[in-house]
Order: C-alpha cells, then sequence, then structure tokens
C-alpha cells in the first residue's frame, strides 16, 4: 500500500456511521494495543476556534521543548496536514504504513462479525499510532464532530480540555437547539480531568457546560475577558494585555483573541498538572502562530482574504473581523456553502456587505450547494450578484473585478478555501 492508495481506502468507507457510538473506535483501538492508552492529552472540541486553539496550543508546547502532536480535522491542502508533530506533517510512506496497519485491525474487526470502522475511526486510529510511535509528549486532539460520541473520545481523561464556541452546525446529528448541542460537545469532558470553556458562549450553551462539569466533578475556567485589553489591531493582527501579561496575535479578528484566552488558561491547567511551559515560550508561539485559511490575508493591493467561515457562528465572527481590520472598505466577495448548512442566513449576512458577489460551488459532490441556488440568496442583498460554478473561474474572476482599494474574500466551506489558497498560492 503507497500514500495515495491509503488515502483511498480511507475515504472508500462511510464518513459518518448509522449509529454513532464508541463501539466501533473502541473494538479498533483495543485490536491495535491501546495506544491512546499511553499518551498525554489536550482535547478540544467546539463549533467554531477549535482548529486555531488547537494549533495555538500545539505551538506553546513545542516551544516549551516539548514534542508536540496535533490532530486536526478536516484537512484545507492536502491530507497529511491531519497528523502533525512539531507542524511537521506525516511524512507518505508513514501513513501508507500505519494505514496498512490499521487496515488489518478493520479486517480483524469485520472478521469476528463487527461493524467496519467509518473514515474518521480509521483516521483516528493512524493518528494515534504515529503519535505513540514517534514519541509524541503530548497530543492536542481537536474533535472531528460533536464530542459525546467522536472518534477522538476514545481517549482517558485529558489533562487538560477545552469546549471552544459553540454554534448552530450539524443540527440533524447534534441537535437542534445550542443547549442540545453544548451536551454533545460536553462528552470530553471526563472526570480526572480539568476544562476550560471559552468566553462569548450563548447563556443557555455556557449553562449546560458548567451543570456538566459540576456533575461530573470537573473543575472549570473561564478566561476573564474584564482582564483582557486589546491595545492595537490591524492588518498584523491583534495586541492585547491579559492580566497584565502583554501578547501579539498574527491571526485577525477579536474571536481569535478570545481564542488565544482560551489557550493561555489551557496552558495554566496544564502547569497545574506539573507541565513547565514557560511564560516567554508561551508569548513567542502565540505571536507567530499560524492557522492557514481562516482570516487569512493572503495578497496585498488588492487585498485578498480567505476564510473557512460556513455556519452563522463563523460568519458573524468573520464580519466582525472585516470590520476591525478593515473599517469601511468595498468588498467583492467569491462564496459557496454546503446545501446541508444554514446556508441562507450566511449568504445573506456576507452579501450586505459586497458590491460583488460571486456565488460558487465547493468541491463536494453530493453537498455542495448549487451555484445559482447561491447566487438567488445573494441578489436580495448583494450590489450585484453572478454564477459561476468554477471555484477557479469565480476566484479569478474576482480577482479582474477587485479594486487595488478594495478587498476580495474568498469564504465558504473548508474544502472550498484549501483549493482557492492551492489556486491563489501561498502567501509570502
Amino acid at each position: 500500500m503507497n500514500c495515495n492508495e491509503a488515502i483511498e481506502y480511507i475515504h472508500s468507507v462511510p464518513r459518518f456511521p448509522k449509529k454513532t457510538n464508541l463501539l466501533r473506535i473502541t473494538a479498533l483501538m483495543a485490536r491495535l494495543g491501546n495506544p491512546q492508552e499511553k499518551l498525554n492529552f489536550v482535547h478540544i472540541a467546539g463549533t467554531n476556534g477549535k482548529g486555531s486553539t488547537a494549533a495555538m496550543t500545539a505551538d506553546v508546547l513545542s516551544a516549551s521543548g516539548y514534542r508536540t502532536g496535533l490532530f486536526t480535522s478536516p484537512y484545507l491542502e492536502h491530507f497529511r496536514e491531519r497528523f502533525q508533530i512539531d507542524r511537521v506533517p506525516i511524512a507518505p510512506e508513514r501513513l501508507a504504513a500505519l494505514t496498512e496497519r490499521v487496515k488489518g485491525a478493520a479486517d480483524r474487526m469485520t472478521a469476528d462479525s463487527l461493524p467496519h470502522p467509518n473514515e474518521f475511526e480509521l483516521v483516528t486510529a493512524v493518528a494515534m499510532l504515529f503519535f505513540l510511535e514517534e514519541g509524541c509528549d503530548y497530543v492536542v486532539l481537536e474533535v472531528g464532530l460533536g464530542g459525546r460520541f467522536d472518534a477522538t473520545n476514545v481517549i482517558p481523561p485529558p489533562l487538560a480540555a477545552a469546549i471552544t464556541e459553540i454554534s448552530y452546525d450539524h443540527t440533524g446529528i447534534l441537535g437542534s437547539t445550542l443547549y442540545e448541542i453544548a451536551g454533545e460537545k460536553a462528552g470530553i469532558l471526563k472526570t480526572g480531568s480539568r476544562a476550560v470553556l471559552s468566553p462569548g458562549q450563548a447563556p443557555e450553551a455556557a449553562e449546560r457546560i458548567r451543570a456538566i462539569c459540576r456533575e461530573r466533578g470537573v473543575p472549570l475556567v473561564e478566561p476573564d475577558t474584564g482582564a483582557c485589553r486589546i491595545t492595537a489591531r490591524g492588518d498584523f493582527g491583534s495586541r492585547f494585555l491579559y492580566r497584565g501579561e502583554a501578547y501579539e496575535l498574527p491571526l485577525l479578528g477579536s474571536h481569535q483573541v478570545r481564542n488565544a484566552l482560551t489557550v493561555i488558561e489551557i496552558l495554566n491547567l496544564l502547569r497545574q498538572a506539573g507541565v513547565t511551559i514557560p511564560q516567554e515560550a508561551a508569548r513567542r508561539a502565540i505571536a507567530r502562530v499560524k492557522w492557514p485559511g481562516r482570516m487569512e490575508l493572503l495578497r496585498r493591493a488588492p487585498d485578498v482574504l480567505l476564510d473557512a467561515a460556513h455556519n452563522p457562528g463563523g460568519i458573524d465572527a468573520l464580519c466582525r473581523a472585516l470590520s476591525e481590520h478593515f473599517p469601511g472598505k468595498r468588498q467583492v466577495t467569491v462564496m459557496g456553502m454546503m446545501r446541508d448548512k444554514d446556508y441562507e442566513s450566511c449568504i445573506t449576512e456576507m452579501a450586505l456587505r459586497s458590491r460583488l458577489f460571486i456565488a460558487t460551488e465547493p468541491p463536494e459532490p453530493g453537498r455542495a450547494l448549487c451555484a445559482c441556488d447561491a447566487a438567488e440568496v445573494a441578489a436580495r442583498s448583494a450590489g450585484e450578484t453572478v454564477c459561476e460554478a468554477s471555484l477557479r473561474a469565480a476566484v479569478s474572476m474576482g480577482l479582474a473585478a477587485v479594486r487595488k482599494d478594495e478587498l476580495l474574500v474568498v469564504c465558504g466551506s473548508i474544502p472550498l478555501i484549501g483549493e482557492a489558497r492551492t489556486f491563489l498560492g501561498p502567501s509570502e
């Protein structure tokens, strides 16, 4: 099995199971020797911001001298991004070899009349083997979907857990209210661990998390936003003070400052657990963090910005960040959405900001919202609307239309942003 064959095998099985439980991943890990039992974790769930929070946390641990694994979902441009050690993706031959071993364990499951693992369970198993065999001191795990029945929840109580912003997404699976969604996310909160709840939560979500922590005896920390003051912001990001300490964050948007506060409190919990994390290492790592495709300013004059916002909470954060960092700037938007998301509210909010709205389609056959349907929604609010199904043609159209004093925003699903970024090329 080579790397391409490994990825093809992983993608060949269903992404989501008919029944949500931890039985398949538990059986799979048992057949691999339960590598997750021998690792130290930081576990991060939430609707928005969990990837940025995971990246910052991992970077700080690496800067503190620890060999640090980072598991994220989904990937932006390349599948191997999902498995990183000190932000270096897994090698192709290593992915192939580990996938072959996981496939053998999955085949033994079906031989024992057990259901075959789904896609995310397979990649979770690969990750656990990789991080253990590569001698990781700590592993930062981003939840894939929900929390309670997510494959990453096969781990023992982590050193620290965090819940980032909870919003509406995957409502058909996680529930139709923030109270229900919060309950699913809180499934990662285990007795014997400590937890952080990101600031700015809806009251019903925050109360649910607090109640679950009380029930399970999980100490919960919430960042003190009153102790935070943003001292400067611009296209460089934000500078802020928190509890008297100065930080600089290159990720754009006040929502990323809230994520950074969550990271700072995660680090405090890790210190309480005996992990040595120098303050200067934390400050340096936060100041250098990179998280592509999230409010990423890819080009200048004209400014081209990519953001993977694809649900109401994400779009709201994007719009606020645009107002904060690019006040008064007129905008051309290229946007594609999945039809199983709340696309009407997302498209409408972006269209209201747009001189020109170019509706396109994410590279997700079967799930992508038709570009013409997206354009029909946008036309109610945008200055001008164009329908172009080809993402690359839509981005090219946007580049041709945007003026030097304007901003081109490309937003929508993570696969869409990944393809757009590959097409446009990395920032200089």
